[in-house]
């Protein structure tokens, strides 16, 4: 099936303050694409759009281990240059790595005398 084109619908400002150089804008020509029901896909490609159960929570475990870390605070989220390369040269983050309680309170004491976000 071939994706239509469809004239957008545009939404005009109500004052003329809303004439800012920030605002949202979209196309007058869109492409409109078909979403099909799930039902609507073989196994083997559902397998590879969605995420597995046990994937799911392994990741979720990830998740909040690493939030608990960075204080549960997403303005202390650690950054990349904070992390090590694991073996595969994925990026680790530091609550992974095996060190000593010390050394994870000392990194952690650090991270928060970051400056925080202006304006936050």
């Amino acid at each position: 099936r071939q994706p239509k084109t469809k004239k957008a619908t545009t939404a005009k400002p109500s004052h003329a303050s809303d004439h800012r150089k920030d605002r949202v804008s979209f196309h007058h020509s869109v492409t409109v694409y078909p979403v099909f029901q799930t039902s609507s896909y073989p196994p083997s490609l559902l397998s590879k759009m969605y995420t597995q159960r046990e994937e799911l929570r392994t990741n979720k475990s990830r998740n909040k281990r690493e939030y608990a870390y960075d204080g549960h605070d997403w303005r202390n989220a650690t950054e990349e240059d904070d992390m090590s390369e694991g073996s595969d040269g994925e990026l680790v983050h530091p609550v992974h790595r095996r060190v000593g309680v010390g050394a994870a309170v000392a990194s952690l004491a650090k991270k928060r005398e970051r400056p925080s976000i202006v304006g936050a």
